[in-house]
């Protein structure tokens, strides 16, 4: 079988063999009009073969490319509000977004019987339930179900706050207070004084 010619053919089979040579000049297209049987080639295929890759439209949060069966408004796509970036979206709604500073959560995180461990946690409002275990947090309140241990710290010790308003605990001895001074950090001291 010979085709030839500069316009695109297309070719209905269910098998094609190829017992010796094939010489493609332009491209080789499979696709939806050959979704069945083989491509057999007997002797030798000479080129590359470009790595496979999904091309995705932008689309949105409503209506996400790659999406499920069953609830197509629900999936992954390209979000282009402020800095682009990959996002995922649950019945319409944008909930997680990765850009290149940023990964943005707009849901609550349900973590519960597990532990968070993270460098730095940002938020307006934190509900610690079991265990977070970070190096710098900062919210705006926070609520403490059980109990916050500060690690520096140790059953003689005294909480306070330092110029650069971190929490810190000092070591009390028999007798010691943490006693204030304007315009300077607390310190552990012991008064004293004389009676009547």
């Amino acid at each position: 079988m010979s085709i030839v010619g500069n316009k695109k053919r297309k070719i209905n089979c269910a098998t094609i063999n190829v017992g010796a040579d094939a010489w493609i000049g332009d491209d080789l297209y499979v696709d939806d009009d050959c979704t069945s049987g083989n491509l057999s080639v007997a002797g030798t295929i000479n080129g590359s073969v470009a790595p496979p890759s999904l091309a995705l439209p932008d689309r949105s949060a409503s209506a996400p490319p790659l999406h499920f069966t069953s609830s197509t408004n629900s999936g992954y796509y390209w979000d282009t509000s402020d800095t682009p970036g990959q996002a995922w979206s649950a019945a319409g709604n944008k909930l997680l977004k990765l850009d290149p500073s940023h990964l943005t959560v707009s849901c609550d995180i349900n973590n519960s019987g597990y532990d968070t461990t993270t460098g730095l946690i940002t938020a307006n409002e934190a509900n610690i339930l079991n265990n977070c275990t970070t190096g710098t947090l900062t919210v705006g309140s926070m609520t403490c179900a059980n109990s916050l241990t500060y690690s520096s710290a140790s059953s003689s010790s005294m909480p306070y706050f330092d110029s650069g308003k971190e929490l810190k605990s000092q070591t009390l001895t028999n007798g010691q207070l943490m006693i204030g001074r304007t315009g300077n950090t607390p310190t552990a001291g012991t008064l004293t004084g004389t009676t009547k």
